[in-house]
């Protein structure tokens, strides 16, 4: 064992000894001490519930570290990691880096810092008497590695944390009169907490750093000590000289100890940004940058281009969510399967330019044996292979809430693959909670909106059956089901009603788009192909109902389908003779042609068009 600070202690009978190194210990020393500190590359993870071990176990191997699990004979185990490097590091870095790894696991945080002194292995606990044995290992027992994309990170998080401290010590010491600190303790009775040796200290320390004399010092010092019953002026005046440095970190404390709200800064946030938050600050000269907060409008219009950008066009936008809602039987898995496919496959999705180089599927409502089934039947379909490019995430348990291991990791996945779009199936599978609940529902969406902008999203969600709501609307985003919430927090909503006539028709309709961008129209398609064979499945286009379509488009979908489905080549003539009532119809064949969606072959008499 690398030579470290020990001491013993029992709690039973209150017995304790003064912390010294290893090596400077007796052996009769060394046989009872039973706390030590930390390595400097170590990281403790303190599980006080046993039940969290098994998960832990699952992430450690996940990320292929080495480790000891031991036993502490009080309620929970002890995982020691070892890592590469890191003694090297600055302390603040290595206390940082334990604080990261700690809080995946989410274990005791208290175990972060390297002062803190753990159980010793082998040894009698401290508090229960029962020693502290070897539970479980892993195979391996190297020393496990640190991204140093991460040591980066932590490096730079730790110079700003240094400038940010030298920054508002410079700023208190130039604005020593309304230093909140000074001022609570000239203004209000401090009965408890140690006046001396922190707010004594920390105070002389700021107004002899100001450049306070001596004499104003006493004068100030006789004021605080008014408010301070039990304690003398020669305490205060006792720091004078001493050499202390202001420290606003110590008092913080102090006052988080001591529940002074006003005064204690929250844990989460920078010293110089918490400042920002204190009202008593507000009116002091401190010129604060706002260049990461806030932007000005002009700047913001001059940036980039405004053109809004699809994944399939005029359907799903790009960077946004959107939710495919229906009842039961609807085809919204099977058309989100249809979505990917034709996204990846660079192929027309209903006559729109579809295209995506990676996909995400995440099914928690069918699973594996149901896509296993559809894939390859819609590939067989559009004529294409099953794309590796599609990756397939089924009945993970994957909840839609902050901490949850598996979301973390489909995080990590988006990032890795950076997958153009992702695909929940369904949104209530992954929510914990209740639909119906908007404290529960929020929750999820909050975790989904910054996953924005790195991807984009749809998600599956259910709608009411059309006797479980009384609405003449045929499509209505108030048909989905639970809080308005499933409504209001989405980009754009598109819902599918299956046509009760015959056929398996569906139609589909956007009820909500943010930005007033997607199609307008009722677009009706049919699958043919029994679900329970192993013929293609083939989503066949019926049309739109758009009124406001203009002649020449129509009569592209037309021509596209028509000639999509052909088993050969067909002239101009044909072509016009079996599309009945439409218009425009030499126009649009020009236009396909010259937007490469169909091929002209020949020329004059002899030109005919086929599928590309």
């Amino acid at each position: 064992m690398s030579d470290v600070l020990v001491h013993y202690v029992n709690k039973i009978t209150n017995e304790k000894t003064t912390a010294k190194l290893l090596s400077q210990c007796s052996e009769q020393e060394k046989n009872k001490v039973n706390l030590r500190r930390l390595f400097s590359n170590e990281v403790v993870l303190d599980l006080e519930d046993k039940s969290q071990l098994d998960n832990c176990l699952q992430k450690l191997n996940e990320h292929n570290w080495s480790y000891r699990v031991w036993d502490t004979g009080s309620r929970g185990y002890h995982i020691h990691l070892l890592f590469e490097g890191l003694e090297k590091e600055h302390l603040e870095v290595r206390n940082r880096f334990r604080k990261f790894v700690i809080s995946e696991f989410e274990a005791d945080e208290s175990v972060a810092s390297e002062s803190h002194a753990i159980a010793m292995e082998d040894k009698i606990h401290f508090k229960t008497q029962k020693s502290k044995t070897l539970f479980k290992e892993s195979k391996t027992s190297t020393l496990n590695s640190i991204k140093p994309e991460l040591l980066e990170l932590l490096k730079q998080w730790h110079q700003q944390t240094k400038e940010s401290k030298t920054e508002l010590n410079t700023f208190f010491i130039k604005n020593v009169d309304n230093e909140p600190y000074l001022q609570y303790v000239l203004n209000n009775i401090v009965e408890n907490g140690d006046r001396h040796m922190v707010l004594f200290k920390n105070l002389v320390a700021l107004l002899q750093s100001a450049g306070k004399t001596y004499q104003e010092i006493v004068e100030i010092g006789n004021r605080v000590i008014a408010n301070c019953p039990d304690k003398k002026i020669e305490e205060w005046t006792g720091w004078f000289n001493s050499d202390m440095k202001y420290n606003p970190y110590e008092l913080n404390k102090w006052a988080v100890e001591q529940k002074v709200p006003a005064l204690a800064f929250s844990k989460n946030k920078d010293w110089i940004n918490a400042i920002y938050n204190w009202e008593d600050l507000e009116d002091l000269n401190f010129e604060e940058d706002f260049s990461d907060f806030v932007i000005d409008a002009s700047e913001l219009v001059a940036q980039g281009d405004t053109k809004i950008e699809w994944i399939v066009d005029k359907f799903i936008q790009k960077n946004t969510f959107t939710i495919f809602a229906g009842e039961g039987g609807a085809t919204k898995s099977l058309t989100a399967l249809e979505v990917a496919l034709h996204c990846l496959a660079n192929k027309d999705l209903f006559y729109h330019e579809a295209k995506a180089n990676k996909v995400i599927y995440v099914d928690e409502e069918n699973g594996a044996m149901s896509l296993k089934r559809k894939i390859p039947r819609i590939c067989k379909g559009l004529g294409i292979e099953v794309s590796k490019n599609l990756k397939i995430v089924a009945f993970k348990d994957i909840k839609l809430v902050g901490g949850d291991h598996n979301f973390n990791r489909l995080k990590r996945l988006i990032k890795k693959e950076q997958a153009d779009l992702v695909i929940l199936d369904s949104l209530v599978r992954l929510l914990v909670g209740d639909e119906n609940s908007i404290k529960d529902v929020r929750g999820m969406f909050d975790c989904l909106k910054p996953l924005k902008e790195k991807t984009t999203i749809i998600g599956l969600h259910h709608s009411n059956k059309p006797n479980e709501y009384n609405r003449s609307d045929k499509f209505d985003k108030h048909h989905l089901r639970g809080v308005t919430d499933f409504q209001n927090q989405p980009d754009n909503i598109i819902e599918f009603v299956k046509d009760g006539f015959g056929e398996k028709v569906v139609e589909c309709c956007v009820v909500k788009s943010r930005d007033e961008c997607l199609f307008t129209d009722v677009w009706s398609y049919k699958y043919t192909g029994d679900a329970n064979f192993e013929e293609p499945l083939k989503m066949e286009f019926l049309g739109s109902n758009d009124v406001n379509m203009s002649a020449k488009d129509k009569a592209k979908i037309k021509v596209l389908e028509m000639i999509n489905n052909s088993n050969s080549s067909l002239k101009m003539n044909d072509i016009s003779d079996k599309i009945k009532g439409i218009t425009n119809v030499r126009d649009a064949i020009n236009e396909l042609v010259s937007d490469g969606k169909i091929l002209k072959i020949g020329q004059a008499s002899k030109t005919v068009y086929s599928k590309i």
